[in-house]
């Protein structure tokens, strides 16, 4: 189904090319496997809306929706494509769609160093509530938790 002219909703065919972007990403690096993507996108709770040129996903954003709290669980885009305002575009569409589905807070983990998705989810409104520390592995790093409450509009 697709959202605007690039972006559509991903299905489970797309799992391969999920993980190449997060692999692309990450250098290469990331404790996702193709099998957390297969059962991402089976779940019945998760969303993933993707990014696409020409016929090629170039990247990629996915959530878990229960209630009124969607959680943002990956985002990425190839590091090719980075720095064009796909991931803008992936967020502001999820975000829409997160709406629509009656979401009101709206939460994720970011690496403390990744400056780009943290001045992303600023200019949005989401704040920086916790930090976990050693969240991630592969290379072990805390991670911000960020929020964004709209409340019910």
């Amino acid at each position: 189904m697709m959202i605007s002219d690039n972006i559509r909703v991903l299905a489970l065919t797309d799992a391969e090319a999920i993980l190449t972007i997060c692999l692309d990403a990450n250098a290469g690096e990331t404790t996702w496997k193709l099998s957390s993507f297969e059962r991402d996108l089976e779940n019945i709770y998760n969303v993933y809306l993707g990014y696409e040129e020409a016929d090629t996903l170039v990247g990629f954003i996915g959530c878990s929706l229960m209630f009124e709290t969607l959680a943002i669980n990956n985002f990425a885009v190839l590091s090719s494509h980075k720095r064009q305002g796909i991931g803008e575009k992936l967020l502001q569409s999820l975000l829409a769609h997160g709406k629509e589905k009656g979401a009101e807070n709206f939460i994720l983990e970011v690496r403390v160093s990744n400056k780009a998705a943290i001045a992303l989810y600023k200019k949005y409104g989401f704040i920086e509530i916790d930090i976990r520390k050693n969240y991630y592995e592969q290379p072990v790093e805390d991670a911000y938790i960020f929020q964004l409450n709209l409340g019910k509009e």
